[in-house]
Order: structure tokens, then sequence, then C-alpha cells
């Protein structure tokens, strides 16, 4: 966490990631993504963490996560939050 209360842009982007790879893994195994062959950084996912969010004040942290299901060639927005406990 940064000293205003914002999540580190160091931490948002490994969150990100893995959320994007376990998303493209498991979707992917069952044929329901959809990507775009030509384009290898691809994968029809994309995890972006709000970090303007005051995670010490709020005790939310926020993310928006956009899928690109097969069949379609439109994104797909998801607004995720996770409920933080900063005394444990």
């Amino acid at each position: 966490m940064q000293n205003d209360g914002t999540v580190d842009p160091y931490y948002a982007k490994a969150v990100e990631a893995v959320v994007e790879g376990a998303i493209y893994e498991a979707m992917t195994r069952n044929g329901e993504l959809s990507v775009n062959q030509a384009d290898k950084d691809d994968l029809g996912v994309i995890a972006t963490f709000d970090l303007t969010a005051n995670v010490a004040q709020t005790s939310r942290t926020k993310m928006n996560l956009k899928i690109r299901p097969k069949g379609t060639n439109r994104w797909f927005d998801i607004l995720l939050g996770f409920d933080v406990n900063l005394n444990n």
C-alpha cells in the first residue's frame, strides 16, 4: 500500500497478471474465450486495478475486468471489489 492509502502499482500489476492468467486458462481450456490470433498480447481478458481507490479509508479495492467471450467481438465489463481488513 502507498502512503496515501492507495494500492501499490507493482502489487496491482502482479494481481492483474494472476487474474488474467487464471481466467485465460480456465476459459481457453473450455473453448469459451475469443482471442485475436494476430495479436500475441491479446488474451481475451483484461484486468485493471483502480489505483485511485483509497483502501486505507474505505477498506475496499476495485478492479475492472473485461472479457471477450467466444463468438463475439465485444468486451463484457465486470466490476470486481474486495473488502479488505487491514488489521489482520
